[in-house]
C-alpha cells in the first residue's frame, strides 16, 4: 500500500486533573483529532497543513461549543 503520514492531537479537554472542574458539568472536549494523510510521491517529510487544519477544527469546537462524536469523520471522494 501507499506510504501515509499519522496525526493525532492531545484530548482537547486538560491534561492534567482541575480540581475546580471535578463533580462540574461534561465539557464533552474529551476527545482526539486524528488525520490520516496519503504521502505524495517521493514525499518524505510530513506537510504542516493538517497540523493546521485541526487547529482550526478544535478552534471551532471551543469557541461553538458543539463537539464531536464517535464516528463523525470527514473525506474525500
Amino acid at each position: 500500500g501507499s506510504p501515509y503520514f499519522h496525526y493525532v492531537s492531545y484530548g482537547l479537554s486538560n491534561l492534567y486533573r482541575d480540581e475546580e472542574a471535578v463533580g462540574g458539568e461534561h465539557s464533552g472536549f474529551g476527545f482526539e483529532l486524528t488525520m490520516r494523510v496519503k504521502a505524495a510521491a517521493n514525499e518524505t517529510a510530513a506537510p504542516m497543513w493538517p497540523v493546521y487544519l485541526m487547529q482550526q477544527l478544535a478552534r471551532y469546537v471551543f469557541d461553538s461549543g458543539n463537539v464531536f462524536d464517535d464516528n463523525h469523520w470527514a473525506g474525500t471522494s
